[in-house]
């Protein structure tokens, strides 16, 4: 999936990309700084966004601050949420061989059961191991995404545990059926 298709602009994806996964309220400057594009480049896109209402600037003692509308913050959350999704289910299918299966727990809202990822691998080298971790590294920072926990089971460890009906293991199965409900 590609946004920079829909939105037509990289720097215009990349500014929502921070908004909605990093933080808001933040000035044209510190955009400037993160992403790494020009300031007339980041104020023309925020101008765009803006006079399409899907931006808010703020006035904060001598500070703009820039928020995604609250009438479609949600909107704009599940459709980057989905494009992480679907971009995050790309970069593990890279790693078929390794992957058996992955869970998407707290920090998109599935559940608290204290990790974000859960990733059930195959046994297999820690080298390939350290490549996966490597790619999903560099696929979050893409997306701004710097505190995410991801948690590796191995799959026996996972099989046995889910034979034991241990409330983890369900608790993933329980996130698995909510996904497959919305994600089909």
């Amino acid at each position: 999936m590609d946004l920079t298709v829909l939105f037509g602009s990289k720097a215009k994806v990349d500014i929502l990309k921070y908004l909605v996964f990093k933080k808001e309220g933040v000035s044209m400057r510190q955009l400037e700084t993160v992403l790494r594009w020009s300031f007339p480049a980041i104020k023309k896109q925020v101008d765009i966004l803006s006079r399409g209402n899907i931006l808010d600037i703020e006035k904060k003692g001598n500070k703009w601050q820039i928020y995604i509308k609250e009438n479609i913050k949600g909107i704009m959350k599940e459709l980057l949420f989905t494009w992480f999704f679907l971009d995050f289910q790309r970069v593990v299918e890279e790693y078929d061989y390794i992957v058996e299966d992955y869970f998407f727990c707290d920090f998109f809202v599935w559940s608290t059961i204290g990790v974000d990822i859960v990733i059930v691998y195959k046994k297999v080298d820690n080298t390939f191991l350290d490549e996966i971790k490597k790619a999903i590294e560099t696929f979050h920072k893409w997306f701004f995404v710097d505190d995410c926990k991801i948690a590796f089971m191995l799959q026996a460890e996972y099989e046995r545990r889910q034979r034991l009906a241990d409330r983890f293991v369900v608790e993933l199965m329980n996130i698995k059926q909510k996904m497959a409900k919305i994600y089909k």
